[in-house]
């Protein structure tokens, strides 16, 4: 319910603060990554793209797919610039302002559904399957990477069959 100024003067002043804190206090323990604050950056600009993207939505389908385009080479090429703040700050500012774009391209798509469905079941699991895999001996790396895959993905449809009636039932209870 911000306005855009305030969720921009929020974002600006928490970026402000990391950049302040990050290089006059410690980063020792890679506090950009564990300080509500400096995550809390991630959530406001998101806030802000949805307004802007509400107020202000392209209907040129050659601008999407040019942003969609230019998303895939972030995705892809990222981390060649983590070690520059401002130019991966600047990225990330990007990337935000193309997510709803890519998502106007992508929101009837079946396969984006489906791997929206399994993208927390994924988060949620692949650490467990990575340890349990570290218990045992693979004779090639591959298969090991192999395992990994298909065990992930097993086990993600599982969760997400398995939490199906549940987020119905959840679903039927929300007020709109």
């Amino acid at each position: 319910n911000l306005k855009n100024k305030t969720l921009l003067a929020s974002i600006l002043v928490l970026l402000i603060f990391k950049i302040l804190f990050i290089s006059m206090v410690s980063n020792e323990y890679h506090w950009e990554y564990r300080f509500l604050p400096f995550e809390l950056i991630l959530f406001l600009l998101g806030a802000y793209t949805y307004h802007i993207h509400k107020n202000y939505l392209f209907k040129n389908i050659q601008i999407n797919k040019f942003i969609f385009a230019l998303s895939v080479f972030v995705v892809l090429f990222l981390e060649a610039f983590s070690d520059y703040f401002f130019l991966k700050w600047g990225i990330f500012f990007c990337f935000a302002f193309a997510i709803p774009r890519v998502f106007d391209l992508s929101r009837k798509n079946r396969l984006d559904k489906v791997l929206g469905d399994l993208s927390f079941p994924i988060y949620i699991s692949h650490i467990l399957v990575i340890m349990i895999s570290n218990e045992f001996v693979f004779e090639e790396e591959y298969i090991r990477i192999g395992f990994i895959v298909v065990s992930v993905l097993l086990l993600s449809l599982l969760l997400n069959k398995l939490t199906s009636p549940i987020e119905k039932f959840r679903s039927k209870r929300i007020i709109h």
